[in-house]
């Protein structure tokens, strides 16, 4: 087995990894001083607020609007409820105001409104990583690419066919045990270091000269989404090791190669096209500066992520990809995308120089001297540092619990003064020293006769058990 290589990813620009998790409404606020959003447990924003406040509280929650709940939490966040910083886009700090300045409630757009897209994290720092299948996928459709271009299927193949029957009799030999790509294994990858994230607009352009808005742009809603910032670098392993039941194991040098190739062609494609629109490319002079002599030697350019291209998924020359069209037209299939997508500040950007795409990233490929010291420690980065919360008040007993027995049976006992109340299966007493605690016109029956008399009764339960209070005329 081969020994396993240490690798660190530098995130150029911005990425998302999808999670199937967001951002509620109801656990965060933004920071206008700041310019941050605050993510806090609900439980502590509960146990920092006072009797008053959760009573008030308690009534919003009861009137399911999710406009007052908002609110009501900016209104009483504190500095003192602990929470987890992360950077926003300008816009987004606007567009919130906008929502608290609604005067009604809306349940569907206050919704769509705060939908903010998560990236991957690990469930106990939450912190962002790289989920290896992620860097893998972009590695396979790389190398698939390069395979595609010696094996010359033919021109009527699809990507999806080239998966499943070319790539299978050229490469796999038509069994999943041949597949040489399950013995290319790639770990999670965890930052080296604080990885900051920033939440941004993702805007659709054109990648042509008119004027026309793409479809996805004509949306009211536009996504947003939690992305790692430039600058992050994340640490992690792969290792390839060679196939046994397959003619042609792939080779680590291969594997790379065959990923800068792929993914520095689009890059130059992207470039050219962004500059027909009036759009300058910063990746080619932001690689140069810090990657420049250690290209393609143990450097390799890759994009991973949402919004990283339909170019970056599909396989070079067997492209089939869906553009959609106006409203009444079928979609178009072409071998290149019309559009793209760009991290933006705002919703309807101004100033399109600030507008980058997303997901490109450069892979090291380093020897593994030591495992211990793969991964650094790792700290929870913009966690406010408060004084714990004084515990609450402890909360006075709850007051008795007393019934009332309509008919009840009760019976003196002159030996030792007890009266006895029953009802069905049930008993109650009380020592009678005064008897003008029991009505005057039960007096001759229960003291003078000694017999039971019917009457309602106050009763209190304690314990298994019952104590009589009261006698009801």
């Amino acid at each position: 087995m081969e020994k396993p290589f240490r690798i660190k990813l530098h995130v150029l620009s911005p990425i998302h990894i999808g999670c199937d998790d967001a951002y509620e409404p109801t656990n965060f606020v933004i920071d206008e001083k700041t310019g941050k959003l605050i993510e806090f447990n609900p439980m502590d924003f509960i146990s920092s607020l006072s009797e008053k406040q959760r009573a008030e509280f308690a009534k919003c929650c009861e009137r399911e609007n999710l406009l007052d709940i908002f609110k009501f939490i900016k209104r009483e966040y504190t500095s003192r409820v602990p929470g987890r910083m992360v950077g926003v886009a300008s816009g987004l700090l606007a567009h919130y105001k906008d929502v608290l300045a609604m005067s009604s409630f809306d349940k569907k757009a206050v919704i769509n409104q705060f939908k903010l897209m998560k990236t991957a994290y690990h469930p106990n720092d939450k912190l962002p990583y790289i989920p290896g299948t992620s860097l893998k996928g972009a590695l396979r459709t790389a190398y698939l690419s390069a395979l595609s271009a010696v094996e010359k299927p033919g021109p009527q193949s699809k990507a999806k066919d080239l998966e499943s029957k070319d790539l299978e009799s050229a490469l796999l030999g038509g069994k999943f045990e041949n597949d040489p790509f399950r013995l290319v294994k790639v770990s999670d990858l965890f930052p080296c270091a604080e990885a900051a994230t920033e939440i941004v607009y993702a805007v659709n352009k054109r990648l042509s000269t008119d004027e026309r808005e793409s479809q996805a742009s004509k949306k009211d809603v536009h996504p947003i989404f939690e992305t790692v910032s430039p600058g992050a670098v994340f640490d992690g392993t792969v290792q390839v090791s060679p196939c046994p039941n397959s003619t042609e194991s792939i080779k680590k040098d291969r594997l790379f190669a065959a990923a800068h190739s792929f993914f520095d062609g689009l890059l130059k494609k992207e470039v050219g096209s962004l500059e027909k629109i009036g759009l300058k490319h910063t990746g080619p002079s932001l690689i140069a500066e810090q990657f420049g002599d250690q290209l393609k030697e143990n450097c390799f350019l890759v994009r991973l992520g949402r919004h990283s291209g339909a170019e970056a998924v599909t396989i070079e020359g067997h492209r089939q990809i869906k553009i959609m069209q106006k409203r009444g037209d079928s979609p178009k299939t072409l071998d290149h995308a019309t559009t793209i997508w760009l991290a933006s500040e705002t919703q309807k950007p101004t100033d399109t120089s600030k507008l980058v795409p997303f997901g490109w990233a450069m892979l090291e490929v380093l020897p593994l001297e030591d495992m211990k010291n793969i991964y650094c420690v790792r700290t929870i980065p913009d966690r406010r540092a408060v004084d714990p919360l004084p515990p609450p008040p402890p909360l006075p007993p709850p007051p008795p619990e007393c019934i009332r027995w309509d008919k009840a049976l009760l019976v003196w006992s002159p030996h030792n003064q007890i009266l006895k109340a029953t009802k069905d299966s049930f008993r109650a007493e009380m020592r009678v020293s005064d008897k003008s605690v029991v009505p005057v016109e039960l007096h001759e029956q229960l003291f003078v006769k000694k017999k039971s008399v019917e009457a309602a009764v106050e009763v209190e339960k304690q314990g298994n058990g019952f104590k009589l209070l009261k006698v009801f005329p």
